[in-house]
């Protein structure tokens, strides 16, 4: 049957978009929630949307929630006006436009937008540790979403996150990154730097974010002072009550100065000597990473995959098996001004591995090959298929 007539008989009328024959990248789409709240997928995403202004490659923002009203520079925001949202969508074609979707934003859009984006070529961005999806997430529930939802291309964070996926029957992985900020010179010094400090939700249970309760007590009476903590209470810290409850209960309110809601890495990095990061669910570590690009070394947990790849144990920050009070005040005693200035150095080398030019030459390349390979669907699985949901 001749393809044009084939088109109009079956492939209009299932929905389908037809393929012209010249493919060539010329956008890409990065699907979030909301590019305005604190966190990593938004942190992320806003910085990839401003370095990729003046590309040759066009880059935007499709949001389901606009906080900010929608008002950044090329974010269309399904909230602000569903109108224009859906007028843009209807511009762009499969042969040129690759979304790019981290984790579950696509359950953030109406089910009629979710159908439309998953008909352009998907680049899957799992920004979320598999291991900890399968403990937490609720959507593998969804039977529908997680058989239909597929990608032509899928980027991890971390080996260790990738080999664990492999073992689950997903495959297509590439190792990407979150990118930082390039800073051009380390300006850590022991006499400005004195300061430890924790930057990230609370959440017990994936953040591991109860250690500090033992930390700070660990180091009461200490030279240290104070743990400065950069959070938010908002709902994604679920255990911020129950923390700030524990400290008063503990006696140990002047252990800690909680600072709430803070956008700046400057204010956030620009007085500590030593970043705490007792995650156990860190499939990278933005925080971690921008850590480093002030020089200031971190000390993490083994087992969390993401600064276990990211830290050189000892050259760049610290690795501990057992996250304790005990071993982290231990790690600190070791740590003389020389021995601070040493470590930061390597650090803030080490942070030039992330630039955002890096992950956006090889979100291009993906996506490129993405749109040049697209036969009209999604081929991937990006999640597992789980016996146990199926019996």
């Amino acid at each position: 049957m001749d393809p044009c007539e084939h088109y109009r008989q079956f492939g209009q009328l299932m929905g389908r978009m037809p393929l012209p024959s010249d493919r060539r990248l010329k956008r890409v789409v990065l699907v979030v929630p909301d590019i305005s709240t604190i966190g990593g997928m938004s942190s992320r995403t806003r910085k990839v949307l401003a370095h990729g202004q003046g590309r040759e490659i066009e880059y935007v923002a499709l949001t389901a929630r606009a906080v900010n009203g929608g008002s950044l520079q090329n974010e269309v925001s399904f909230a602000a006006d569903s109108e224009n949202f859906e007028r843009t969508m209807d511009t762009w074609l499969t042969s040129d436009t690759a979304m790019v979707i981290s984790n579950n934003s696509l359950r953030a859009f109406p089910l009629k937008i979710r159908e439309q984006i998953q008909q352009f070529p998907v680049i899957y961005v799992c920004a979320g540790q598999m291991a900890f999806m399968l403990q937490d997430s609720l959507v593998l529930k969804d039977r529908k979403y997680v058989e239909e939802f597929k990608a032509m291309a899928i980027m991890s964070f971390s080996e260790g996150d990738i080999n664990f996926q492999r073992q689950l029957g997903i495959h297509g992985q590439v190792k990407g990154f979150a990118p930082v900020e390039q800073r051009a010179v380390n300006e850590f010094s022991p006499g400005k730097n004195t300061r430890l400090g924790y930057v990230g939700r609370i959440d017990f249970h994936a953040k591991d974010s109860e250690k500090l309760i033992d930390i700070a007590r660990q180091l009461k009476g200490s030279h240290w002072g104070a743990i400065k903590v950069f959070t938010t209470d908002g709902k994604n810290s679920p255990d911020y009550t129950a923390f700030r409850s524990l400290v008063t209960a503990e006696g140990l309110d002047d252990q800690f100065e909680i600072v709430l809601n803070e956008r700046s890495p400057d204010v956030m990095f620009s007085d500590l000597a030593v970043l705490l990061a007792p995650s156990k669910k860190e499939s990278f570590g933005n925080a971690v990473a921008e850590a480093l690009s002030y020089g200031v070394p971190v000390i993490a947990a083994s087992y969390a995959p993401g600064p276990a790849e990211i830290l050189e144990d000892g050259i760049s920050g610290f690795l501990l098996d057992e996250y304790t009070g005990p071993n982290v005040a231990s790690t600190l005693a070791t740590l003389s001004p020389e021995v601070l200035v040493r470590i930061s150095n390597k650090a803030f080398e080490r942070h030039k591995r992330y630039t955002v030019e890096a992950h956006i030459e090889q979100l291009e390349r993906i996506a490129s090959d993405a749109v040049e390979r697209f036969a009209g669907s999604n081929v991937l699985r990006v999640f597992p298929k789980l016996r146990i949901l199926e019996e």
